[in-house]
């Protein structure tokens, strides 16, 4: 039995977080031991839930290193996998574990962009980091065709060492709720809606910006955001100013977006930047025609005017007339989401993920 050491970064529960979630709660219990340690305590509070025999350990400041380098030393784990928001992600440890000569180093990044900082000059730094400490991981896992072009081109990591696995949707968390079609939309009380977190890069500002626009089109229409965020607050403030109170709703954190991607008739997703994103994965699973732009591997999942619509970032405009276009057409909006559903449960159904990754960490 291999035993895989889970590092994750992240204090956030996020897109990452839930993909690190259903490959520990996934993979062989025959094949791996699974030992996470984590920097997010809600993270682990979460997965020790759904597995209470995981051994896990939440670490902070350089007692939390200490236990880090305990595990590595007495454990002896056979293989470490990082899972890495950005490729900034998890330096320290990652140098811990090269040190330590682990035998397989490894990580999935899920975005290949450094996080911006208030100050420009970091960033380059940030970047000029990553790719001297990326060069002591041995494999990496991205998780669209996309990333993986953009990730070896900027940080000088070979395709040869990157493999690609696409997120999964599992069916069964698909039909716990009837998703009402399209038709609602031709009468009263459409709902045009995103699951999200409010944070930077999501597009949320520009998503609102188009909602006040469909406010000059359609009265019936009423707007649903779910998720909550750091930037909660000042979207909420943003909606008012343009006049949509009474209309838009801010629903905070859910930990089941099923009943509310049910309430909507088209699904929207915003975002300036994005790799295989869950949330528009998981409306197009539930029969939702989505609109989302075209960023990232979103064009991977979304094919044009067939499984979606794509519209550029940052475009309130083509983003209103692509939500028009769905709202006064049922039928089409009717084809898209059925299409989309099919094409989820085809391409991209978690088993597949699970099975991948396994091969993955087989190789390594």
């Amino acid at each position: 039995m291999k035993k895989i050491l889970f590092y994750a970064s992240s204090n956030e529960f996020g897109g990452a977080e839930r993909y690190l979630l259903q490959i520990l709660t996934g993979i062989s219990r025959s094949k791996y031991q699974p030992v996470l340690v984590t920097e997010n305590r809600a993270l682990g509070a979460k997965i020790s839930a759904n597995m209470p025999e995981l051994k896990y350990e939440c670490i902070s400041g350089m007692l939390g290193w200490a236990g880090f380098l305990r595990l590595l030393f007495f454990d002896r784990p056979d293989a470490v996998h990082f899972n890495m928001h950005v490729p900034f992600s998890c330096v320290i440890p990652i140098i811990f574990t090269a040190v330590l000569k682990v035998p397989a180093i490894s990580a999935t990044v899920h975005s290949v962009d450094v996080t911006d900082s208030k100050y420009p000059f970091v960033k380059p730094i940030k970047k000029n980091i990553a790719k001297n400490v990326l060069k002591m991981i041995g494999s990496f896992i991205c998780v669209s065709k996309d990333s993986k072009k953009r990730f070896s081109e900027n940080y000088g990591i070979s395709p040869d060492k990157i493999t690609v696995i696409y997120n999964g949707i599992a069916p069964e968390n698909t039909d716990q709720q009837k998703h009402p079609g399209i038709q609602a939309a031709a009468g009263s009380g459409a709902v045009v809606g995103t699951v999200s977190r409010l944070i930077k890069n999501k597009g949320i500002e520009v998503m609102l910006n188009a909602f006040r626009m469909m406010t000059d089109s359609r009265e019936d229409v009423s707007f649903l955001v779910v998720g909550g965020g750091r930037l909660r607050l000042a979207f909420m403030q943003q909606a008012a100013d343009l006049g949509l109170t009474g209309r838009i709703n801010f629903t905070g954190h859910v930990e089941d977006v099923h009943p509310f991607l049910d309430m909507m008739d088209v699904f929207v997703m915003p975002s300036l930047s994005e790799s295989m994103p869950f949330s528009l994965m998981e409306a197009m699973s539930a029969g939702k025609p989505v609109i989302a732009t075209d960023v990232g591997g979103v064009k991977e999942l979304v094919f044009q005017n067939e499984s979606g619509l794509l519209v550029p970032p940052n475009d309130p405009k083509e983003m209103f007339r692509a939500i028009l276009a769905l709202l006064n057409d049922p039928d089409r909006a009717v084809s898209i989401g059925n299409k989309a559903k099919e094409r989820i449960y085809r391409d991209f159904s978690l088993s597949d993920t699970l099975s991948a990754t396994e091969r993955f960490f087989d190789r390594g």
